[in-house]
């Protein structure tokens, strides 16, 4: 028997490249050439950080970051992965615990419908961590506050280096040794 989540995945893949490919054209029959240009350049970076994502043997984090857009939010989230090929596993609880809590609060604190972008950089180096930096606007900062101060120490995980004005929230995700 198929896998149906397989084949959903496969379809939004499909739907997503479809997209690029139309804009392509677009942009090739207006003869704008440079954007064409941008266009492939950022399929190519994000094709090149995703490939690395799922290197990481994160597996139900790298489903979670590859499939989060495919579903409707107020924000876009966006991945860099800065290294490839290294064995993050131990990190996998942690990392999807994070990123799981902290975007489905992030989506009810946002004001609907104005340029919020969300992007985690996965630092994958000798001890790994996740940035986290939303840039965007905020409706509900209590329910953030209290988010941040749930993991800013606690369980497996903790958060650092946290910066929040009106228009950003930049924290770091670490593991508990």
């Amino acid at each position: 028997m198929v896998d149906r989540e397989l084949l959903d995945c496969l379809r939004h893949s499909r739907h997503d490249w479809m997209n690029t490919i139309q804009i392509l054209k677009g942009n090739i029959a207006l003869g704008h050439i440079d954007r064409v240009d941008q266009i492939m350049d950022d399929a190519i970076r994000k094709s090149e950080h995703e490939s690395r994502l799922s290197s990481l043997n994160v597996p139900s984090t790298a489903m979670f970051l590859l499939t989060f857009n495919w579903h409707s939010h107020w924000f876009y989230l966006d991945i860099e992965v800065s290294a490839k090929n290294v064995d993050c596993q131990s990190y996998e609880h942690c990392w999807y615990e994070i990123l799981s809590s902290f975007t489905q609060e992030l989506d009810k604190s946002v004001k609907p419908g104005k340029e919020n972008q969300l992007l985690v950089t996965i630092h994958a180096y000798e001890e790994p961590y996740l940035e986290i930096d939303f840039q965007g606007e905020l409706e509900q900062t209590e329910r953030i506050e209290n988010w941040l101060a749930l993991f800013s120490n606690s369980g497996k995980c903790y958060l650092e280096d946290i910066v929040w004005n009106e228009k950003e929230l930049l924290f770091v995700a670490l593991n508990n040794k």
